[in-house]
């Protein structure tokens, strides 16, 4: 019973995560194809004020052409006449033509006259006629004519810029005429009129080593912002005559698709949670009806194996679809574990004998060797019973190794070791020390009977030549023996048996030396050194 209302919960929890993860992507999807669709219908608005700014630029330009190119102007720049100023470029004219800035500058780019349309132009003219001025100067082709988008201080402005000529053409240039539209909130206001989204511009004054020619009047790093549900401002960055993204243009855009998208996606939520929820509870009635109690089944299988002899029980289950699939895969599953454990209890054991033995010779290695000397002295105190600690070392091994190589010097240690083992008694123990030596632990042993036991491994080992193809050699030991007394340590009895080893080596080799422990003074108290270490350091 708890099975079935798990089941019939978390099916509808996972088509309720279904159906809201659906309903996710699906707003994502819907929100951001709107939020395409919005930012195109906004491009397209800044596209069109663009293409209103280049009309207005291109009315510009050609007016300035007019009056650059009018004898008038031509002779005014060489006479400088009073009746020009007075007649031809009155304020009426260029409020009516929307010319905001008159200058002409002559050929050492001198301001020969300079007016504004305004009084609040006039009180910053002289600020923007030096920014005009080096413009000019600026210019890469003195005789290419310069039109586009200028900031100056009343703000982002249409500025032309032509050379003084002749009607006819034919003469050189006596200066540069330059006519201003600044962008002021009127002008504005009155280029809003023609596009239909209203729109505000701003930007900062620009520099730059040249002007080259006329720029287009593209739009980039377009970027659109959400100011609320109801509205989206977008701007764009417009180049300047300097080449430089310095002005900014603005649009304000209603967001009627994004709220169509919401209420698309309203409906989406609704659809979508109806034949979700439908298709749930059909999903439901199948899952109980095939699936639930077959599972039941199969949970008290697995009860039933937890009752039985652990991997050795196997499962039944009748017919051919998944479950008795699943069935069947348990079997083997069941199987393959059995074979895998009894595998890895074969592999903890050869792990545990590669851990304590040494892997050429296949004697206990040193640290498991003195894990066992501790217990030996544990139990030699419990009992009173001796234990004699015997160090074997090759007399003249290094020789060995430089003469027929580190593969024969491995068949004489595993010689030396297969000999010394075939001397020693069921209760002793043989460690490979470390290199050449050998160490042997031998319980209820005392000195005495240790000194006779590792003079037998000397005769036996002396005794059974190393054969190698058309060679043979013997090998000689040099033995240390000493006894463990009350209180004794392992590191104690080790010191002791390697100082007696030392002694024989002295002596020359090939010996028993024994060291008798004293109940009084630990050995570790004394130094001690060899009288002559180098023949064996040459070792």
């Amino acid at each position: 019973m708890r099975l079935r209302w798990i089941t019939v919960l978390s099916t509808l929890f996972l088509k309720l995560c279904l159906i809201g993860a659906v309903l996710s992507v699906g707003r994502a999807v819907l929100n951001r194809n709107y939020t395409a669709l919005e930012h195109q219908h906004i491009q397209l608005d800044i596209e069109r004020v663009c293409v209103i700014l280049r009309s207005q630029l291109a009315d510009l330009d050609a007016m300035a052409t007019d009056y650059a190119e009018w004898d008038d102007t031509y002779r005014f720049m060489r006479y400088r006449s009073d009746k020009y100023l007075n007649s031809d470029i009155s304020d009426s004219v260029f409020k009516q033509r929307r010319v905001h800035i008159y200058l002409l500058v002559d050929e050492r780019d001198k301001v020969v006259f300079a007016n504004a349309a305004s009084p609040e132009l006039r009180q910053t003219l002289s600020a923007d006629s030096d920014q005009l001025v080096r413009a000019i100067k600026r210019r890469s082709d003195p005789a290419a004519p310069v039109k586009g988008l200028i900031t100056l201080t009343g703000g982002p402005a249409l500025v032309s810029m032509r050379p003084i000529l002749p009607s006819r053409g034919i003469a050189s240039a006596r200066g540069v005429l330059v006519m201003v539209r600044v962008l002021e909130p009127g002008e504005i206001a009155a280029l809003s009129g023609l596009a239909e989204p209203s729109f505000t511009i701003s930007g900062t004054v620009g520099d730059s080593a040249a002007i080259h020619a006329s720029l287009p009047m593209v739009p980039a790093q377009l970027t659109v912002r959400a100011l609320g549900k109801r509205e989206a401002r977008g701007s764009a960055m417009l180049k300047d005559i300097w080449g430089q993204p310095q002005i900014r243009l603005q649009i304000d855009h209603d967001r009627n698709i994004w709220e169509a998208g919401q209420e698309t996606f309203r409906t989406l939520v609704l659809v979508v949670a109806l034949v979700g929820l439908l298709f749930a509870l059909v999903n439901v009635l199948l899952i109980q009806r095939f699936v639930v109690k077959r599972v039941e089944r199969l949970i008290q299988f697995t009860r039933e194996i937890e009752s039985e002899a652990g991997l050795g029980a196997r499962i039944r289950l009748r017919g051919s679809d998944e479950l008795a699939e699943l069935g069947c895969r348990m079997n083997e599953m069941l199987e393959r574990l059995q074979c895998s454990n009894e595998k890895l209890m074969g592999a903890q054991e050869r792990l545990r004998y590669e851990a304590s033995h040494d892997s050429l010779t296949g004697l206990w290695n040193r640290c498991a060797a003195m894990h066992l000397l501790d217990q030996e002295l544990a139990r030699s105190e419990r009992n009173g019973t001796p234990v004699s600690v015997i160090m074997f070392d090759a007399d003249h091994f290094k020789r060995i190794n430089d003469h027929f190589g580190h593969t024969t010097g491995d068949r004489a240690l595993q010689a030396i070791a297969a000999a010394i083992t075939r001397k020693l008694r069921t209760s002793d123990i043989c460690c490979r020390y470390g290199g050449e030596e050998f160490m042997v632990l031998a319980p209820n042993c005392d000195l005495e009977h240790g000194e006779q036991l590792a003079n037998r491994i000397l005769r036996q080992v002396r005794g059974e030549p190393v054969t190698i193809p058309d060679h043979s050699f013997c090998v000689t030991l040099s033995a240390g023996v000493t006894a463990a007394v009350a209180s004794s340590t392992a590191e104690d009895l080790i010191m002791l048996a390697d100082r007696a080893l030392y002694r024989a080596k002295e002596k020359g080799r090939d010996r028993v030396e024994v060291e008798a422990m004293s109940e009084k003074k630990s050995p570790r108290n004394a130094t001690f050194a060899p009288k002559n270490p180098l023949p064996l350091a040459a070792e």
